[in-house]
């Protein structure tokens, strides 16, 4: 069993700006949010040059010139993606400038192979994923907790998969406090290490299902949660408050129930659900143009099986069988997404607002080259990869955002607007 780090607990419902599930003050005509899939290092790289690319990007707003960058609202992330976005979330720019050399150019595979496979580790008492943890508190995100996060960033969403309920588990206050636990004094590099414990490579990170608090979910508001709660997802979080047969809660790779990290997002596309007068309530949120970056590492390996009539080894049906899943369930997710923002658009329009939302999707699948194809897609899912790789991966980040299309209607609409509001003015 893993060290269990949820020591801090409260004893009723309690909350903050910081984790809450609503954006942080930006600019009022865009909602901006990203979501890092999985992928190892190469999931870290490609968002990384997402984010490099949002930084290169200026926009003007009421006569002020912004970079795009600072008007992200929330970043979602999964298993290799959450450690840019934890980085980010602590260090902001240092992220440009830190990061490649504390964690994309670094041999993390190796130095964790080291760790475990050294003397201390062998005579210690402690597991695989608590001596990880122990590396990245030291070498990466240095003791952080929650609590530790800058006042000006984005609100940075880390999600794990609850093994137990078998739903997904994000790193927010509102689900803490079901456990009777404060976020803000957890460790950074517990959540990152929970959001990418590979099942049977690493254990599970635990955390104590405490019964300090009198918190009910029938009190919790549907973006609570960020989402609206399928019954498979209801069942689970109203079992955090069976503290009798669930005192413990078993945290592992967030990719197995959201490779995408996309569905802790869709409490802010679902507003196209809402009613006129509801609309009113959220009009911080709803009379504004709504931005979904998703950043999709996933990858299409060559495995080679089908050039042979040989019997496909255990390790080629596992990770076949793995992939098949993770597409089709991203190519679910990402449908979905599609649904709800065309439908809010249809919603917005028939209000008469002037806003639209727009879902840009930046993967290794689209590619229409296909040696470049080739060559992504059979990066490994490693946290060690070679210089030529991150670089590449950073570089195709940067450069499918600046030519996508949904992105680059984004931005002239938004000079539209602002050529409008002038005119008005």
């Amino acid at each position: 069993m893993s060290k269990i780090d949820n020591n801090s607990s409260v004893p009723a419902f309690s909350t903050t700006q910081k984790n809450a599930f609503i954006p942080n003050k930006k600019v009022d005509k865009i909602t901006l949010v990203l979501a890092f899939s999985g992928g190892g290092n190469r999931a870290a790289a490609l968002s990384y040059g997402v984010m490099q690319a949002l930084k290169n990007t200026y926009v003007h707003i009421d006569g002020i010139k912004e970079r795009l960058l600072d008007e992200v609202d929330v970043i979602s992330s999964v298993s290799g993606g959450s450690f840019t976005s934890a980085y980010y979330g602590l260090y902001g720019d240092k992220l440009f400038t830190n990061f490649a050399s504390d964690f994309l150019y670094k041999d993390i595979s190796g130095a964790l192979l080291d760790k475990i496979l050294s003397v201390d580790f062998v005579f210690s008492d402690k597991s695989r994923t608590q001596k990880v943890i122990e590396y990245y508190q030291k070498y990466l995100f240095h003791n952080k907790t929650f609590a530790d996060i800058r006042d000006d960033a984005p609100l940075i969403v880390i999600n794990a998969t609850d093994l137990g309920a078998g739903i997904r588990f994000s790193f927010l206050q509102s689900y803490f406090d079901l456990i009777c636990s404060n976020l803000a004094t957890y460790p950074i590099a517990s959540a990152v290490m929970a959001s990418s414990a590979v099942p049977m490579i690493f254990n599970p990170v635990t955390l104590k299902n405490r019964a300090t608090c009198r918190r009910s979910l029938v009190n919790f508001h549907k973006n609570s949660f960020g989402f609206l709660p399928s019954q498979h997802t209801i069942r689970g979080l109203v079992s955090y408050q069976d503290k009798k047969n669930r005192p413990y809660i078993h945290l592992v790779d967030g990719g197995i129930t959201d490779n995408l990290g996309l569905l802790a997002l869709t409490g802010f596309v679902n507003m196209s659900h809402e009613t006129r007068s509801d609309i009113k309530k959220y009009t911080n949120l709803s009379y504004k143009n709504l931005v979904i970056i998703s950043v999709d590492a996933s990858a299409y390996p060559n495995y080679n099986m089908d050039k042979s009539s040989v019997e496909p080894s255990t390790q080629e049906i596992v990770s076949a069988s793995s992939d098949i899943s993770i597409h089709r369930y991203n190519d679910t997710t990402k449908s979905y997404i599609n649904r709800i923002v065309n439908e809010r658009n249809q919603r917005m329009q028939q209000l008469g607002s002037p806003y639209k939302a727009y879902f840009i999707d930046i993967n290794l699948q689209s590619l229409t080259d296909a040696k470049k194809y080739h060559y992504f897609n059979n990066i490994p899912t490693d946290l060690t990869l070679d210089r030529q790789s991150v670089n590449s991966l950073i570089q195709e980040g940067n450069l499918q955002l600046k030519n996508n299309k949904a992105f680059i209607n984004f931005l002239k609409n938004l000079v539209q607007e602002n050529l409008q509001a002038s005119s008005i003015e």
